[in-house]
């Protein structure tokens, strides 16, 4: 979760869910606040889309 992720939680009163995920293209673990896998962008590849870890 970026640092403005964190400040826009806090300011809105609570912390966003965050979601992990694995890029299906370069293997890359990260998190993202978006729930839906087609929406989410890998920070190393840019590939669109993921594996979610649970």
């Amino acid at each position: 979760m970026s640092l403005t992720d964190k400040i826009k939680g806090l300011v809105s009163g609570g912390e966003e869910k965050v979601y992990a995920y694995r890029c299906l293209e370069c293997d890359t673990e990260f998190e993202s606040p978006e729930q839906h896998m087609a929406k989410v962008e890998c920070p190393n590849c840019h590939a669109r889309g993921g594996r979610s870890i649970v």
